[in-house]
C-alpha cells in the first residue's frame, strides 16, 4: 500500500519496530481487504501515533467514518492528515441522523454506544462496557483479553511518570493515595514505589496488594480513606468506575485536602461536586497532556486487535451481549509482540 502523503511525514517518525503487529496488520489487509465494502466507523482519541492503527484499516478497503470520543483528546495535527486525506473527521459523537447505516463501531469509553450497527461494535475500554450492557447485537470488548494488560498496566503507568514529570509533580519520599489495583493501579503502584513514593492502595474489590509490599485498605474502610486523603500529597484515581468518589465520600470531605489530584480513568471519577479546576487536566485522564499519551510500542497489540476485531464480527455469527476477542486472533498479536517488536 502507498502511504497518503498528508499520513507519510507524520508516520514516518516512528520506527516500525514500535509497532510490528500493526505493520503486520498493514500488509495483510493491503492484500486481502478483509473491510471492502463494509462501513466502519472508528471513534478513539486521535493523536499523531493512532494514525498507526489507521493504516491498516485504509488498506482494507473500508468506507471509513472517524470520530473523537471528546475534541480535546486529539491532536489537531492528526486530525487535519485525515482531513486532508479526504476522510470525515467529526470532532464529537454524533447521531445516527448524521451517521447513516454503519456496519461496524471500533469504539472507545462507549462513545457510540446509542447507534445500532449492523453487524456489531468493538469496544477499547473496560469503562465503555457499561454502555454496552444489554444492546441487542454483539459487542467485542478488548478489555477482556490479555493483550490489554500491555497498554493498561505497563503504557499507562509509564505515561504516568511521564506526565508527572512534565507537570513538576515530585514523587521521591512524597506520599500517594491511589484508588484501585486494577490493571492500570497495579502499574500505577509499581512505577511509583519504583521512584520512590510512599504508597498506599484503596480498593473496592476483593484483590488488594500483598501487604508486604504496599499499604492498602477498602473503599468501604471511610475513616481511614479520609485521613489517607487529608494526609496526601497526591491522590490518584484509576478504578475505571464513573463518579467513584462521590459514591462513597462527601465531597466536603475531600476538598479539606491539600493533595493534588489526578484522575486516569477515561471518565470522571471524582464526581461533580469536586470541581474541575481541582483536578489535574480538568479532570481527564491525567496522561492526555502528553504529546504521546500512551507510547506506541504499548498500544502497538492493543490497537491491532482493537481493529482485527471487526472481522470477527463480519465473519463470526456472535450472539448479542458482551465477548472477549477471539483467543486465536490474541494469541498470533502476542507472538508479533514478543517476535519483533522492541517491547520485551
Amino acid at each position: 500500500m502507498t502511504i497518503p502523503e498528508p499520513l507519510l511525514k507524520i508516520i514516518s517518525q516512528f520506527p516500525k519496530a514500535e509497532y510490528p503487529c500493526l505493520n503486520a496488520q498493514l500488509d495483510e489487509f493491503s492484500q486481502s481487504k478483509p473491510l471492502k465494502g463494509f462501513r466502519v466507523l472508528h471513534c478513539t482519541s486521535l493523536f499523531q501515533n493512532t494514525l498507526v492503527k489507521v493504516l491498516p484499516l485504509i488498506a482494507s478497503g473500508a468506507d471509513l467514518v472517524f470520530s473523537l470520543t471528546r475534541s480535546e483528546l486529539s491532536d489537531p495535527v492528526a486530525v487535519k492528515a485525515l482531513r486532508d486525506c479526504g476522510y470525515n473527521v467529526y470532532l464529537s459523537p454524533q447521531d445516527e441522523a448524521v451517521m447513516g447505516v454503519v456496519d461496524v463501531v471500533l469504539d472507545c469509553n462507549g462513545s457510540y454506544a446509542h447507534l445500532h450497527p449492523q453487524l456489531g461494535s468493538v469496544e477499547l475500554t473496560k469503562s465503555g462496557e457499561f454502555d454496552y450492557q444489554k444492546k441487542p447485537y454483539p459487542v467485542i470488548s478488548v478489555d477482556r483479553s490479555p493483550v490489554k494488560k500491555l497498554e493498561d498496566t505497563y503504557g499507562t503507568a509509564e505515561a504516568f511518570m511521564r506526565a508527572l514529570e512534565q507537570s513538576n509533580i515530585s514523587v521521591l519520599g512524597r506520599r500517594f493515595v491511589v484508588f484501585g489495583y486494577g490493571k492500570v493501579g497495579q502499574g500505577v503502584v509499581h512505577q511509583l514505589i519504583k521512584a520512590g513514593a510512599d504508597v498506599c492502595v484503596v480498593e473496592l474489590e476483593n484483590h488488594l496488594p500483598d501487604s508486604n509490599v504496599v499499604e492498602s485498605c477498602r473503599f468501604e474502610d471511610h475513616a481511614l480513606v479520609l485521613s489517607l486523603i487529608l494526609k496526601a500529597d497526591v491522590v490518584v484515581t484509576c478504578t475505571g468506575a464513573e463518579n467513584i468518589f462521590q459514591a462513597h465520600y462527601a465531597a466536603h470531605d475531600i476538598l479539606k485536602s491539600k493533595a493534588v489530584f489526578i484522575n486516569l480513568g477515561a471518565r470522571d471519577e471524582f464526581g461533580p461536586d469536586i470541581p474541575v479546576s481541582r483536578v489535574q487536566n480538568q479532570k481527564k485522564s491525567f496522561n492526555f497532556i502528553l504529546k504521546d499519551p500512551t507510547r506506541l510500542i504499548y498500544i502497538d497489540p492493543v490497537f491491532a486487535l482493537h481493529n482485527v476485531s471487526a472481522l470477527t464480527l463480519i465473519n463470526k455469527k456472535l450472539p448479542p451481549g458482551i465477548h472477549a476477542p477471539d483467543e486465536n486472533l490474541e494469541q498470533a498479536i502476542l507472538s508479533q509482540t514478543s517476535g519483533f517488536g522492541c517491547l520485551n
